[in-house]
């Protein structure tokens, strides 16, 4: 199972092909990935980007009645996929996209021409593809030049979702960033919502593991070892277990019991074997449907 970013796991699903080994993500989601005869055992239970950047521009075209827009992106695999889904879906509904990219690690320079090259556009609708370590400074420029702010709406994909729709973020009133995030929308895939019963169960087992010190110290003994002299730690303690668990949390319980239920498949599958391939692990996995942590589980064949 793994990995959690779209560019390592191209790398892990290239040799767990040649390894004839199932793969199964919980959140990595480029478009990319959805190239089966370049990962033909790969497959995931978080939705490709795609399914965002398409809804982003159904809502815009549909519910908003635009016809221009204008969106800024992150140039690597997560961005570049992501604003290709763009371009196909505003390309079905006649819509002009003008698109600028930023490298990852761009000084505030590169940063602000990007911004006032689509302020020149005098768009009032675009598409913010980029991480929450890029938000403050970004939105920030924005808003200073009035390329967000009162009059346009800026949209945003999940990767902001951990860091706003949890509530997990304070700007300072009356700054320009705060000013450029008044009325921002944020087109998110969540795995599972309080009053879903599947979730609702999930959550409740999540929030008894502090109570359960055994479970908590077999869950410790399988984080990693962190590098020699980093200060990091990745042992949770039972506060950790008494917040809402990110989206990832469920897709990756779907992920792993999807691995283990396609795996007996497989294997019941076999005449006279104790022993499937990877090829029919990854046929069985695809063909699994079961109740998992976000609510019923059917993988569309058609990205995996």
């Amino acid at each position: 199972m793994g990995s959690s970013w779209s560019g390592t796991t191209k790398k892990m699903a290239t040799v767990s092909g040649v390894y004839d080994l199932l793969q199964v993500t919980p959140s990595a989601s480029s478009v990319a990935l959805d190239n089966k005869g370049e990962y033909p055992l790969f497959t995931r239970t978080h939705p490709s980007d795609a399914s965002m950047a398409e809804l982003s521009v159904d809502y815009l075209h549909n519910v908003l009645g635009v016809k221009f827009f204008g969106q800024l992106y992150l140039d690597n695999d997560f961005g570049s996929s992501y604003h290709t889904a763009v371009l196909n879906r505003a390309a079905q509904y006649d819509m002009v996209v003008k698109s600028v990219p930023f490298r990852p690690g761009a000084e505030d320079d590169e940063i602000m021409d990007a911004l006032l090259e689509l302020n020149e556009t005098g768009y009032n609708y675009f598409l913010g593809i980029f991480f929450r370590g890029d938000y403050e400074r970004i939105m920030g420029m924005a808003g200073e030049i009035g390329v967000a702010g009162p009059g346009t709406l800026w949209m945003f994909n999940g990767a902001l979702s951990s860091a706003f729709v949890n509530g997990q973020t304070s700007l300072e009133a009356g700054s320009n960033v705060a000013k450029a995030t008044y009325g921002t929308a944020i087109i998110h895939d969540e795995g599972g919502l309080p009053g879903l019963p599947r979730f609702d169960k999930f959550l409740k087992e999540w929030r008894d593991i502090p109570n359960n010190p055994e479970l908590l110290a077999y869950i410790n003994s399988k984080q990693p070892l962190p590098p020699a002299g980093s200060g990091l730690n990745f042992e949770r303690d039972g506060e950790f277990f008494l917040q809402t668990p990110s989206h990832i949390a469920a897709f990756s319980y779907d992920a792993i019991v999807g691995l283990g239920l396609s795996a007996c498949q497989a294997l019941g599958a076999q005449q006279e074997s104790d022993i499937f391939t990877g090829a029919q692990h990854h046929a069985a996995f695809i063909n699994t449907e079961f109740k998992g942590a976000s609510g019923d589980v059917l993988v569309d064949s058609g990205t995996s």
